[in-house]
């Protein structure tokens, strides 16, 4: 069979589909107009009951679970290094030894006065008085537990990191010029590194500390019931005369992430009001009888409904409500404005049939139009659904919120909007008043009894007679002026220069995109954790301690083992990443020692050692019963001062691998607690391109269903490629960077691109126009007005999120000016002109096209509306059978009266002829 023959019987599949989606819409149109009561009851009742599930909302504030990869390997490592090796921070506290998150109150001191030392008396006298309120005087609200209650200690102190700079003892020593940095070797023959706590040092030439600006302080807590959030309330009223303090504690992350967006909730009720004000002056055509503009309302707040709905059910469900999940209204207040406006548009097209009752013009809107609001909440629901697989629980969150949202305003649209639409019908064919509903005068009647224009413009108006009489400048212009400039020969070649001008800037702004989320972004611009944050990564980097965990009972007594493990940590230096100078490691500080004599006595040298160094006390796992048996320890190594996320996550692959060839006879493996971090910032990029070709494919599916040729298959799919590589290479022109933030609204351009473009290509596939060049000009004249005035409305739903203090909804308003600008330019630009020079062929034979000719003198497209692919298929060939087309009115006439519940055969859905084009 050849391939025109594939494409015929593919057409003729999808002919059968649409018949049957079509007698379904009619049956379903004809139901509601005639009992539309229950239809506008029943939806409001259950949206207002489901949306009272917001009331059970449970948030989700953990940043861990939020914006950190599932199941991956450092999850993994974690679970069982805490069977392994129990939590002692109650006794032998160890910044080496840490399973997870640390629990800490710090707090950052600097000068005020450039001038000044932090280690002069008056400023380090400052800072002790406050250390000393901190630790005596503070207590949890619930339970009363002190300081002293909830830290963790190291031989029965408490830790307090940086504390010991503010002691007599050191102060004595910097004062007699003994301390040296950034090394400093105590007088019991220690060292420290005085970098990780103090900055902004002045030394003289032989390294000796003079002064310094900065003093890092840090509270290290066994357990944290609400004391951290206590001291950072009681720092935040605290203000010093000699320095100045940054802070952060335990949860503080949580909770200015929380109200980074909880602060602007405010902006969606603006949004609504722009919402509906556009949509109102937008549909503002004909007259006082004919205006659409309060149907245009209720289409808001159907939208409305939908989203208070889903919102409550998934609520009520039990799924977790997440900070992000704020951006779903003003994505979803979008679509729903598009489906409206699609069914609005739609319904203008039935008015030329003078002859049709309000019941078959409500199916007949519901044939054209129903069909594509529901391929567009599929395809977008897909593109969610897709999104509800990824590894990262808020993206999860968003697209489960989101995809839901989408089907409900989808219902509340074929619900509560086309039965407010069928009293509509009934006011207009009734010629009454939009407001007051009593019979109306037209303004020819008024303005020749001698009215004021202004009373012949709020009262008049009449039953409109002609296809686009309720229409308004905004839906009439876009259709009329676009294809006039679109389609000039020379305009079409220089479209395709530009686009491949594009191609290539984006491939530059890819290669160059930068991956990575800081959570300085999402918190608010004044938050006092973006202060703290910039404070420590300017002035103390962070530096990682890395393990290397040997999970098995080895022989340590064995030359062999020793050296492996020396071995081990010697490679691990190497690494550029890794810091040389520093190891900790129980083993090869044992060797050293005087308390190790030899193999024979191993284990009972070792018990000696660790009496007299706790610190390496949570390294070591004895068997339960037999403590001359090791069946689990650790040994360390430190990176060097880095705030390059990805450049660490990369150190953390080589020193996984570096564990698994160190050639030890059981597992053995690198971990970190932040290791959870670094496998996120590795994740996006595959994670993102992989839920991206997913929902790609899906389209494709959905689009070799509802456009029956190959080519346009291709195109679309060629079209969201298009769209979504230029939205890539302009996030990095804009600044954004690819992380889970933008994760989520890649995902979401994928439904959006293909809602663009696939219309204009159905459009094209439904044109009865023998070339090229004319399909592709009926496609687009058809098409401009939904497509600009679809991307507007969108425009419209996020623009004021350009006022939010929140990175996720800039994130997300910089994205959606992205998808509808390239959205749009492809859709009216590119398609069309592609189209135009390659397009395929009708899709009707050759002798089945003359007949259709013969029989059609004029070119019906059914309206398309939105930023969203909707079904163009006219109705006539959907419904119409050759003998009933030859007189379409007649034949509507005789169904109309003999059949009301069924569809008019041969009706056509515009009776606007084709118009007649001369192209340069």
């Amino acid at each position: 069979m050849g391939c025109r023959d594939c494409c015929w019987d593919m057409t003729g599949c999808q002919e059968r589909v649409k018949r049957g989606l079509t007698s379904f819409a009619w049956w379903y149109g004809q139901m509601v107009c005639n009992h539309p009561t229950p239809f506008i009851v029943l939806p409001i009742l259950i949206c207002t009951g489901l949306g009272c599930g917001i009331f059970a909302m449970d948030i989700e504030k953990d940043a861990e679970t939020l914006f950190y990869p599932k199941g991956t390997q450092a999850i993994k490592d974690r679970t069982h290094l805490n069977e392994l090796f129990p939590n002692l921070n109650n006794k032998t506290y160890s910044p080496f030894s840490q399973n997870t998150w640390p629990k800490f109150f710090r707090v950052v001191f600097e000068v005020r006065n450039s001038s000044q030392s932090i280690f002069s008396n008056k400023v380090i006298g400052e800072i002790q008085g406050f250390l000393r309120k901190i630790m005596d005087e503070l207590k949890t609200k619930k339970q009363g537990l002190r300081w002293e209650n909830v830290c963790a200690r190291f031989q029965n102190t408490c830790v307090i990191a940086g504390g010991q700079y503010t002691m007599p003892d050191f102060i004595r020593q910097l004062r007699t010029k003994n301390v040296t940095y950034p090394v400093w070797v105590a007088p019991d023959g220690s060292r420290t590194d005085l970098s990780l706590n103090i900055a902004g040092p002045v030394t003289d030439k032989n390294g000796i500390l003079l002064e310094a600006k900065l003093l890092l302080v840090s509270f290290i807590l066994f357990e944290d019931p609400e004391w951290s959030d206590v001291a950072v309330e009681f720092t935040q009223k605290t203000t010093l005369k000699y320095v100045s303090m940054t802070y952060e504690g335990t949860d503080t992350l949580e909770n200015e992430l929380y109200l980074a967006t909880k602060g602007d909730i405010w902006l969606f009720m603006f949004t609504l009001i722009a919402c509906i004000a556009y949509a109102i002056l937008s549909t503002m055509g004909g007259d006082m009888v004919s205006t659409r503009s309060l149907l245009a309302f209720v289409g808001v707040l159907a939208a409305l409904f939908g989203i208070l709905a889903s919102i409550g059910f998934l609520s009520l469900c039990g799924l977790k409500y997440t900070n992000i999940v704020g951006i779903t209204p003003y994505l979803v207040i979008g679509i729903g404005v598009d489906d409206m406006f699609l069914l609005m548009s739609s319904w203008s097209d039935t008015l030329s049939s003078t002859e049709l009752t309000v019941s078959e013009r409500v199916s007949t809107t519901l044939t054209v139009a129903g069909v594509g609001i529901t391929v567009t909440s599929l395809t977008d629901f897909l593109a969610f659904l897709v999104g509800g697989s990824s590894i990262f629980f808020s993206v999860q969150i968003f697209c489960i919120y989101t995809g839901v949202a989408v089907l409900f305003v989808y219902l509340c649209h074929v619900t509560l909007f086309i039965a407010c639409l069928s009293l509509h019908g009934r006011r207009v064919y009734s010629n009454r008043h939009c407001v007051t509903c009593r019979t109306a005068k037209s303004r020819n009647e008024l303005k020749d009894k001698g009215r004021s224009i202004v009373c012949w413009f709020l009262c008049g108006g009449q039953i409109p007679m002609h296809a686009r009489d309720d229409e308004s400048m905004c839906e009439k212009l876009p259709r009329i002026l676009l294809p006039i400039v679109i389609f000039h020969r020379s305009f079409r070649y220089l479209i395709l220069v530009g686009f491949g001008v594009l191609v290539a800037v984006s491939i530059y702004g890819y290669a160059h995109l930068e991956q990575g989320l800081e959570f300085t972004d999402l918190v608010q611009e004044d938050s006092y954790y973006r202060e703290n944050v910039f404070q420590l990564d300017k002035h103390f980097p962070d530096r990682i301690p890395v393990s290397f965990v040997i999970d098995g009972e080895v022989n340590y007594a064995a030359e062999a083992v020793q050296r492996q493990m020396k071995a081990l940590l010697d490679n691990a230096k190497k690494d550029e990443f890794i810091d040389p100078t520093v190891e900790h490691c129980w083993l090869t500080k044992f060797l050293k020692s005087a308390f190790y004599t030899d193999s024979a006595h191993f284990f009972l040298d070792l018990e000696e050692f660790l009496k007299n160094h706790t610190a390496y006390v949570p390294d070591i796992r004895f068997a339960a019963s037999d403590t001359a048996r090791i069946v689990a320890s650790r040994c360390s190594v430190i990176t060097k001062p880095s705030t390059d996320k990805l450049a660490m996550s990369e150190m953390m692959q080589r020193m996984r691998k570096l564990a698994e060839s160190g050639g030890f006879s059981v597992k053995v493996f690198a971990y970190h607690w932040s290791f959870l971090v670094l496998e996120g910032v590795l994740q996006i990029l595959p994670n993102t391109l992989l839920t991206l070709g997913i929902a790609v494919a899906a389209m494709m599916v959905v689009c070799m269903v509802f456009l029956p040729h190959p080519f346009m298959v291709f195109l679309v799919t060629f079209n969201i490629l298009m769209i979504i590589s230029n939205i890539f290479a302009f996030m990095y022109f804009w600044g954004i960077t690819l992380s889970i933030i933008t994760m989520i609204h890649l995902v979401m351009s994928v439904g959006f691109s293909v809602d663009f473009s696939a219309h204009v290509c159905s459009a094209y596939l439904m044109s009865d126009a023998q070339f090229r060049h004319e399909r592709a000009y009926d496609a687009i004249t058809h098409a401009a007005s939904p497509i600009f005035n679809g991307g507007v409305s969108s425009f419209v739903g996020v623009i004021l999120l350009s006022f939010s203090g929140s990175y996720i909804f800039l994130t997300f308003f910089k994205i959606m000016v992205l998808v509808i600008v390239f959205g749009m330019l492809n859709a009216i630009l590119f398609v069309p002109t592609v189209l135009s020079l390659i397009g395929p062929e009708p899709k009707l034979k050759p002798e089945e096209l003359s007949d259709r000719n013969s029989s059609h003198p004029s070119f019906h497209l059914c309206h398309t509306h939105g930023s969203r692919v909707h079904s163009t298929a006219p109705h006539t060939s959907l419904i119409s059978t050759p003998s009933a087309a030859v007189h379409p009115v007649n034949a509507e006439t005789s169904l109309t009266h003999s059949h009301p519940s069924s569809p008019p055969v041969g009706f056509e859905s515009s009776a606007t002829p084709r118009m007649s084009v001369h192209f340069d």
